[in-house]
């Protein structure tokens, strides 16, 4: 895939840890954090702890209190999936070799962690926690253990719900509000840690909000909404609880950035109950669709297109009979308020349209050459899989000067490819040149500058010597492998050598 702008750090899932780790090494001592009231959820107060204990905050920490009502409630998820190697080739005396067996299969255990949230109960873990899972086990810290079924798995969100069916009572962790945490609010994360370390606990702080752009090893979630901490997450804590200093479930630990890092991801609470609750009511989560394809936008980019600033999506493929094809949203408009909000990022965007009730009116604000339009669209139910919205991001390259060689798409080339466009085929990219700055690569056709349809070689120079002349980043379209991309050359940003 081409290079793109920078993007957040890559991070490792929390691959469900395997039940015979073995631990290593020196343990460091925490350090003391200040006592927190039992009243207000984020102000310190040294005089007294989470569990109510007034004088004693040099000895005990904050959360002692929510250690103590959360725990019970936290589980050992312990799974054993099929794993199903693929079949060897046959050997020269047309034998065929089975790597586990004539089935072709093996059983291999994992554990992970959850929360029950529901006295019912119901159970919220990782989707990729009981991924392939053949059968699921859940321990209690009571020593209880109850076979689990599957209520759902949504794995664009990475959430599933299990359920256990008991006619004792059980304890539960009540959800927050992710929504009204702070950033440098206490939380603590909870769970099975390196899957042997049942009931662990570690603390810190929330260090950003809404996350979307995350890149996870394995296979990152379509539909992204984190909180970011530096309270340590290990192997094994995938789907426990992310809680307050109340004690509230405010996320789903999902992902760290690696060990000694300071870099954890919890899926938000807020958008884990909206899918736990399609989960429980339709067994699936519905979403919406618009039915285009999208591209990330840099400054470059957005000053080629007339906006202030990069905050917006632009739309480098309209799909014919979507939504975004009757609302007459068109390749090149660039999207900057959808249902009144402005638009973020493209991955904030893919949500917002995602959780939007289909069948009913929504404005989308475009800017089309430099002019705003506001537009009505109506979503629909997004087919299955899921293959709209993509989240491609812009090719990036070096400095100045054009640097593109170009030849007319011939007759014959056409002759073997009947939907080649006419265009000006892009035969080198210059190293060092705007056009390799611009993310232009050899065999893009070239399809439009600034607007105006290109015919031929001529007409492209011509074209591109007038947006030259203009001293402006100037729009470029082209096609790329089948698909439609814009770029930006950016005229005007450094002087010609």
């Amino acid at each position: 895939m081409p290079a793109g702008p920078r993007s957040l750090p890559s991070v490792s899932v929390l691959a469900v840890a395997l039940a015979a780790w073995s631990l290593a090494g020196a343990l460091a001592l925490a350090q003391p954090v200040p006592a927190v009231s039992s009243g207000a959820p984020a102000r310190l107060d040294p005089s007294r702890d989470a569990g109510g204990n007034g004088g004693q905050s040099e000895a005990i920490g904050p959360f002692v209190g929510v250690a103590e009502r959360v725990l019970p409630a936290v589980v050992s998820v312990d799974v054993r999936r099929l794993f199903v190697h693929p079949r060897v080739a046959p050997d020269s005396t047309g034998n065929q070799e089975f790597p586990f067996g004539p089935n072709g299969g093996m059983e291999v255990p994992s554990s992970g962690s959850g929360f029950i949230f529901d006295r019912g109960g119901y159970v919220l873990t990782n989707s990729h926690v009981v991924e392939d899972a053949v059968e699921i086990l859940i321990h209690l810290p009571d020593g209880r253990q109850f076979p689990a079924t599957l209520v759902g798995a949504d794995a664009a969100t990475d959430i599933a719900v299990l359920r256990v069916e008991t006619e004792g009572g059980l304890p539960v962790v009540p959800l927050g509000d992710s929504d009204a945490l702070r950033i440098g609010e206490w939380v603590a994360a909870v769970g099975n840690a390196l899957g042997v370390l049942e009931g662990s606990l570690t603390v810190g702080v929330v260090s950003g909000k809404a996350r979307t752009e995350i890149s996870i090893g394995g296979d990152t979630p379509a539909y992204q909404d984190f909180i970011q901490t530096d309270a340590a997450i290990n192997f094994g804590n995938s789907g426990g609880p992310l809680v307050n200093a109340r004690g509230e479930a405010v996320g789903v630990n999902t992902a760290f950035g690696g060990p000694g890092r300071g870099l954890g991801f919890a899926v938000s609470i807020n958008l884990a109950r909206e899918v736990a609750e399609s989960l429980l009511r339709d067994g699936r989560v519905p979403r919406s669709f618009l039915g285009v394809i999208l591209q990330r936008v840099d400054p470059v980019l957005a000053e080629a297109l007339g906006l202030p600033d990069a905050h917006a999506v632009l739309v480098r493929e309209v799909e014919d009979g979507t939504p975004a094809a009757r609302a007459g949203i068109q390749a090149g408009d660039a999207l900057v308020r959808f249902d009144g909000e402005r638009v973020g990022d493209l991955a904030g965007f893919r949500l917002a349209v995602a959780k939007t009730p289909s069948d009913r009116p929504v404005t989308v604000r475009v800017v089309r050459m430099g002019k705003p339009l506001d537009l009505e669209v109506v979503l629909a139910d997004r087919p299955e899989p899921e293959t709209t919205e993509t989240d491609e991001a812009a090719p990036a390259g070096a400095t100045p000067e054009i640097g593109l060689e170009l030849a007319d798409v011939t007759d014959e080339e056409r002759s073997v490819n009947p939907v080649l466009p006419r265009g000006a085929l892009v035969v080198e990219v210059r190293p060092g040149s705007l056009a390799s700055l611009a993310g232009f690569l050899a065999d893009d056709i070239v399809l439009e500058v600034r607007g105006g349809e290109v015919n031929g070689l001529d007409e492209c120079r011509r074209l591109l010597r007038l947006a030259e002349s203009a001293g402006q980043p100037a729009l470029v379209q082209v096609l790329r492998d089948g698909g439609r991309w814009f770029l930006a050359l950016p005229f005007g940003k450094s002087s010609r050598p």
